[in-house]
């Protein structure tokens, strides 16, 4: 790594100073696996601690591949192991990165999954799904999981005006719109991760 790295540097006439490292751990899928990355990543931020970075990031993530096993009609929570990870480790002085609210594989999960959001709050993800409809009802459950999701402790205070996202979740609960698509769902879940994850690492206050 030492080698490889000098040449890019010296091929790319790049200084660290001027560079952002970014140590990418990738899945972290259970316990086991945020136990064993820990003292692995601390070995590589030793060698990191070498050369003077303008900046170091850890990035994972910890979104399982599919959410299917989660039951319908209950809000689940699915650690942030990602975030934890940071946190065992953030007195490095290193900055923190994640694959957001999808899975940091190969593919997301079945195509055309039953309506699901995955909701950001603290050290968890509250995961909610319904049954997929039947015919002439598609994707209508994400309007109760929208209801069930605005009226939970997690439902930020600032409620729909805290992130589009949020606004778009609070248009779905008063069934003022679309139930939209599985992309949609995602980009209304990746809009509210962002701002949480912004205002949990001080760079906004969260409201």
């Amino acid at each position: 790594m030492k080698h490889a790295l000098s040449h890019v540097l010296s091929a790319t006439e790049l200084q660290p100073e001027n560079c952002t490292l970014v140590i990418d751990v990738a899945e972290l899928a259970s316990d086991r696996h945020l136990t064993r990355a820990e003292p692995l990543v601390r070995k590589h931020l030793v060698w990191a601690g070498r050369r003077p970075w303008k900046a170091v990031v850890i990035a994972a993530g910890a979104m399982p591949a599919t959410i299917s096993h989660v039951p319908a009609h209950t809000a689940i929570p699915l650690r942030r192991r990602d975030f934890d990870l940071w946190q065992r480790l953030k007195d490095h002085d290193i900055q923190f990165a994640d694959y957001g609210v999808t899975y940091p594989g190969a593919g997301s999960g079945p195509r055309g999954p039953a309506p699901n959001i995955r909701y950001t709050h603290q050290d968890a993800w509250w995961t909610y799904r319904a049954p997929r409809g039947g015919k002439g009802s598609g994707n209508s459950g994400i309007y109760d999981i929208c209801q069930a999701l605005v009226s939970a402790d997690h439902w930020p205070p600032t409620g729909r005006h805290f992130s589009w996202g949020d606004e778009q979740i609070a248009l779905r609960a008063a069934r003022h719109a679309g139930p939209g698509t599985a992309s949609q769902w995602i980009a209304w879940a990746t809009s509210h991760h962002l701002a949480y994850v912004a205002a949990q690492l001080g760079l906004t206050a969260i409201a």
